[in-house]
C-alpha cells in the first residue's frame, strides 16, 4: 500500500487529529455585517491577523526578491557568509509564514461565514413583498459569486499584489546600491508598466463587467427557474422556449466575457513590451558599466537575474489588477443590490441568534 493510498483510507482518522488539536473551531467567529457601510470595513474586524500576514508576505517578498543577488554575492566574493545568512533566513521566514497563515485561516473563515450568515439572514427577515418581484435565481448567483470573489480578491491583495510591490521596488533598490542609472530605469519601468496595467485594466473591469454580471444573473436566475418549475414547464410545452431563452442569454453574457478578456490581452502585450524593452537597456548598461570596470560579470549577471526576477513579478501586474478589480465590482454589485433590495418592517429574529 502505498503512502496515498493510506492518507486517503484513512481520511477521516487524520481529519480528526487536525480537528481536535488545530484549535481552528474555537478561532472562527461570526460576527453582524452592516451593509450601510463599505464592503471593505470587515477585514478590519480581524487587524491582528491580517497585519500578521501582511507583514509576512512582505518580509517574504524582500527576501525572494534579494535572494539571486544574495547567492550571487557569496559565487563573485567565494563568501561562505552569504550562503549561511540565505538558509538561516530562509527558514525564520518560513517559520513566521506558517503561523501567519494559520491566523489567516481562522480570520479568513469567520469573516466569509459572517457575510455568507448576513446575506442569508437578509434575504430572510425582509419583508416578503420585496420578494414577489425578484429572482431568486439572482439571489443566489450574487451570493454565490460573491462569496468566491471574496476568497479571490484577499487572495490577490495578500498574496499577489504585495508580493508584486514590495518585490519589485526591493531590486530597484539593490540596483541602487551598485549604480543610480540602474535604480533609475526599474523605477521608469515599473511607473510605466503599472499605471499602464491599473488603469487599463480597471477602465475594461468597468467598461464590460457590468454587463456579464447582468447576464451572470439571468442565466443563473432561468436556471433556477427551469430546476423549479419542471413540471410546469413540460405540462406547458415550454421546454424548448426555455432551453432557447438560456441559450440566448449564455451567448450573450459569454460574449461580453470574452471581449473583456480579449481587451485584457491587447494590454497586457503592451506592457510585456514595455518589460522587454527595460531588460535590454539594462543589459545596454550593464555592458557599459562592466566596460568601464564599475562592477564585474558575474555581480552583473547577479544582478540582471535580480531584475529578471523582478520583471517576472511585474508581468503578473496586469492579470492581477484584473481580478482584483473584478472582486471589487461582484462585492460592490451584492452591496448596491442589498441597499436596494427591501427593508424589514417588523421583528422576525432575536438580533443575538450570532450568540446562540
Amino acid at each position: 500500500m502505498n503512502i496515498t493510498n493510506y492518507l486517503v483510507n484513512n481520511n477521516k482518522k487524520i481529519y480528526k487529529f487536525f480537528k481536535k488539536h488545530s484549535g481552528i473551531k474555537q478561532r472562527i467567529e461570526f460576527f453582524d455585517v452592516d451593509f450601510e457601510k463599505s464592503w471593505y470595513l470587515i477585514f478590519f474586524k480581524k487587524p491582528f491577523q491580517f497585519s500578521l500576514v501582511i507583514v509576512s508576505e512582505t518580509l517574504q517578498s524582500v527576501f525572494g526578491s534579494l535572494s539571486p543577488l544574495i547567492l550571487g554575492l557569496s559565487l563573485s566574493q567565494l563568501n561562505y557568509q552569504y550562503l549561511l545568512l540565505y538558509v538561516v533566513v530562509y527558514f525564520v521566514l518560513e517559520i513566521i509564514n506558517r503561523i501567519s497563515l494559520y491566523y489567516f485561516a481562522t480570520a479568513f473563515s469567520s469573516i466569509q461565514g459572517s457575510l455568507l450568515n448576513a446575506c442569508y439572514t437578509y434575504f430572510l427577515t425582509v419583508d416578503p413583498i420585496y420578494h414577489s418581484t425578484k429572482s431568486t435565481g439572482t439571489i443566489q448567483s450574487k451570493i454565490e459569486a460573491t462569496g468566491r470573489q471574496l476568497s479571490f480578491t484577499i487572495d490577490i491583495l495578500l498574496f499577489s499584489l504585495i508580493d508584486i510591490v514590495v518585490g519589485y521596488f526591493t531590486v530597484v533598490v539593490a540596483l541602487g546600491a551598485f549604480s543610480n542609472q540602474l535604480a533609475l530605469i526599474g523605477i521608469g519601468s515599473f511607473l510605466a508598466i503599472s499605471l499602464a496595467s491599473f488603469y487599463g485594466h480597471v477602465v475594461i473591469t468597468k467598461v464590460f463587467m457590468p454587463f456579464w454580471i447582468i447576464y451572470r444573473d439571468k442565466i443563473r436566475a432561468i436556471a433556477t427557474e427551469n430546476l423549479f418549475q419542471n413540471s410546469f414547464i413540460r405540462a406547458s410545452f415550454s421546454t424548448t422556449e426555455q432551453i432557447s431563452k438560456t441559450i440566448k442569454y449564455e451567448k450573450i453574457g459569454f460574449e461580453a466575457r470574452s471581449i473583456m478578456v480579449l481587451s485584457r490581452s491587447i494590454l497586457t502585450f503592451v506592457t510585456r513590451l514595455l518589460i522587454t524593452g527595460s531588460v535590454v537597456w539594462m543589459v545596454i548598461v550593464m555592458i557599459e558599466l562592466i566596460s568601464q570596470n564599475k562592477i564585474d560579470s558575474t555581480l552583473a549577471i547577479a544582478l540582471l537575474l535580480t531584475y529578471m526576477a523582478g520583471t517576472r513579478q511585474i508581468t503578473r501586474v496586469g492579470q492581477t489588477v484584473a481580478n482584483f478589480s473584478e472582486g471589487v465590482e461582484d462585492m460592490n454589485d451584492l452591496w448596491d443590490y442589498i441597499r436596494t433590495f427591501g427593508k424589514q418592517t417588523y421583528p422576525v429574529i432575536d438580533k443575538d441568534v450570532y450568540e446562540k
